[in-house]
């Protein structure tokens, strides 16, 4: 009978087993993967990967009625396969199943049931009171809420027709029929409504509910047991009826387990043996006597590395048996008729025998009338024994539908050097083995050295590296069912310093030149360093606190560094190159007029380099205010340093361009004469009349030019 012995106390659950299901994508039908069984009188029921309830009836059982419900699926008829409980396919961190009832603990902290209400086993007053004869109940095909849990609950536990709960408080409330710990005689009435348990109101760390009796693990490590005594299956001295709960603290303190049915009791101590006690004329106690005793003894052979037990019976009374889990095996012993014991073979164990084929892989077992189940590690269910129809598997056979596989190989695989670090990037496996996959794992690798850094998802970024070496990596998915194969391997990658990149704020350009101009100039970086700023071109430009000053007209040229720091290395220098341009002044002999056998003719010969005499014989006016030829020079100078006669706008003065292109303008000429033959080197900037024109107009001032 399955009791619900969840959290610590009632079984290990493997820690890797997920807490969400999904479909496999390459399959034709997703396996569940169940992380626990339950069994009941005919039925059982898993929880899934999900957090949803499946249950079913067992082989051979008929289908033309789903017997007061508890298949929770809504229908009258059963089911041979796995059915989702109604509104229960989400959201459930444990269930537990009863003789003919079962109940879910909500990962909110409510508890539903469902199934046969005969004696307020489903703890909903709605369905009916309580009479003398226990018939006014009704039963519930669809999970329904236990009155007053909506919270607050942190185990649960099914036993024959009554359910408890654990709460957060660390007491056990209680309702149902007779086996109640909270009775105090053996004949106390139902309770359609949880009440507090007698003797546990407080310090219970985890509770399993039997046939008629109760167990539970106190603070601390010892056990305490109420209920029926029939069997000393409850405490020493027998006292039959000793409902208020009794200690037992021959097992001391630490981490101790509990599973109880029928009449008698197994626990895993803090060793990882087993002990039992109560009734034993079956060999259900193990230690090779088989008579009853109320004094725990040794199961024989199991010493240590017990992680799960389970009590089954036959009949409700005095024969029973009992499994255990030990290094991943599974382990049974007492009543064998019907082939509960799965080693193939209907002999009596007084001694633990290994069951036929669960030699490893076992994560938890469960049993009820006959019937023994065990969970793998894999999400699979193997059962044997009786099944609904009385037909009997003498070993483990595999429940349809159950067990995943290993997830498949991540794609596309990438990575991207960083520093000390490697950022890999991947796409999901096609198929994640029917259990959703809950983690991945990249390993990168250099000689003897493996790096592993894990995530939910790509990109996952491995840290720790050594910058220089190179290493190359592959990523592992996880599943409940474990690690499936390596990826390709991608690299080799070597991490390094980051590139610094430092951005340059682009200061207006070209300038008009005027000395003592001033303009800002900044410039950012990716790394923490901080930018320095510096002139190459002193004698045109200076800069101070990022303000340029401007000196004369040319070639400004401001420079940007970067130092290293923890995570970049220095910054690549970045340079801008600003153009500062005189003012276009075209009257160069300074007589109020701009001529072209004048003006233009000196700046021809200033274009040539000429100088002294050469310069000026002759072509200027003797009524202008500038004749020297060193004067005449300083003013063309800088317009042609500083571009300002770049007529054609190819960033160089030439005079069989640039030249040309003035004098034709100044004489008068337009259209297509203009640039003809005279357009320097490509890019250009201007190379039609339109824009020359405008140029010369705009920036020189040049006016009454041919359209």
């Amino acid at each position: 009978m399955a009791r619900g012995l969840f959290s610590t106390f009632r079984l290990l659950l493997l820690g890797s087993l997920a807490l969400a299901f999904s479909l496999s994508a390459t399959t034709a039908q997703a396996q569940i993967v169940a992380t626990q069984i339950s069994v009941g009188s005919g039925y059982m029921c898993a929880l899934t990967a999900a957090g949803g309830v499946k249950c079913w009836q067992a082989p051979g059982a008929s289908t033309s009625s789903n017997y007061k419900g508890t298949l929770g699926h809504g229908l009258a008829t059963g089911s041979l396969t796995p059915v989702d409980v109604i509104g229960l396919t989400s959201g459930v961190s444990a269930v537990s199943v009863g003789s003919t009832h079962a109940c879910a603990l909500l990962s909110t902290g409510g508890v539903q049931c469902w199934g046969d209400n005969q004696f307020s086993a489903l703890g909903d007053p709605s369905l009916g009171t309580v009479n003398s004869n226990y018939t006014n109940q009704t039963f519930s095909n669809v999970p329904v809420q236990v009155s007053g849990l909506t919270n607050g609950v942190t185990a649960i536990a099914a036993g024959e027709t009554y359910s408890c709960a654990l709460l957060s408080s660390g007491g056990v409330q209680c309702w149902g029929r007779l086996e109640l710990p909270y009775y105090t005689t053996p004949t106390g009435p139902a309770s359609t409504t949880p009440v507090g348990a007698l003797g546990f109101a407080s310090g219970v760390q985890s509770i399993a509910a039997g046939y008629k009796h109760f167990c539970a693990i106190m603070t601390g490590g010892g056990v305490r047991c109420s209920g029926d005594n029939a069997f000393n299956g409850n405490t020493s001295p027998t006292v039959v009826g000793a409902y208020t709960g009794r200690d037992l603290t021959m097992f001391g303190t630490g981490n101790v387990k509990v599973s109880t049915l029928s009449y008698h009791v197994c626990a895993i101590t803090a060793t990882g043996g087993v002990k039992c006690w109560g009734a034993g004329m079956t060999g259900q106690l193990g230690d090779g006597a088989a008579t009853n005793t109320n004094a725990a003894v040794n199961v024989t052979g199991i010493s240590a590395n017990t992680t799960a037990i389970a009590t089954g019976n036959h009949d409700g009374g005095g024969a029973g048996y009992s499994c255990a889990v030990v290094s991943g095996a599974a382990k049974c012993w007492g009543f064998n008729t019907f082939k509960e014991l799965g080693d193939g073979t209907t002999t009596q164990r007084n001694a633990p025998v290994q069951v036929a084929g669960l030699t490893s892989g076992v994560v938890a077992m469960d049993a009820h009338t006959s019937r023994t189940c065990a969970l793998m590690s894999n999400g699979g269910i193997k059962c044997w024994g009786m099944d609904g129809g009385g037909n009997i598997t003498a070993t483990p056979t595999d429940v349809p539908g159950f067990g995943g596989t290993l997830p498949d190989v991540p794609r596309n695989p990438a990575g991207t050097s960083g520093n000390g670090s490697i950022s890999v990037t991947f796409d999901p496996p096609l198929a994640d083995g029917g259990a959703p996959i809950i983690n991945y794992t990249v390993s990168c690798v250099n000689g003897a050295t493996t790096i592993t850094a894990s995530g939910a998802g790509s990109p996952i970024n491995v840290v720790g590296l050594t910058n220089g070496l190179p290493y190359t990596c592959s990523v592992r998915a996880q599943n409940s069912i474990g690690f499936g194969p390596a990826s390709t391997v991608v690299g080799p990658f070597t991490p390094s310093l980051l590139t610094q990149v430092i951005t340059f704020s682009q200061p207006p350009s070209p300038i008009t030149y005027s000395v003592g101009v001033t303009f800002p100039v900044s410039a950012t970086t990716t790394s923490t360093s901080p930018v320095i700023l510096a002139s190459s071109t002193p004698t045109v430009c200076t800069i101070n606190a990022g303000v340029v000053a401007v000196l004369q007209p040319g070639v400004c040229v401001i420079s940007a560094n970067a130092a290293a720091d923890a995570t970049y290395a220095a910054a690549t220098q970045v340079v801008r190159t600003i153009v500062i341009r005189a003012v276009c002044t075209l009257d160069i002999d300074q007589d109020g007029f701009v001529l072209p056998h004048t003006d233009g003719l000196l700046i021809l010969r200033r274009m040539l380099g000429l100088s002294n005499a050469a310069l000026n014989a002759g072509a200027f006016n003797p009524a202008g205010l500038r004749l020297n030829a060193i004067d005449i020079a300083n003013v063309i100078d800088p317009m042609i340093a500083g571009q300002t006669l770049d007529i054609d706008g190819n960033g160089s003065v030439s005079p069989d361009t640039d030249g040309v292109l003035l004098l034709r303008a100044m004489f008068g000429f337009g259209g297509t004469s203009v640039p003809a033959d005279a357009l320097g080197a490509l890019p250009r900037t201007r190379s039609d009349w339109a824009s020359i024109r405008s140029y010369l107009v705009t920036e020189c001032g040049l006016v009454n030019l041919a359209p």
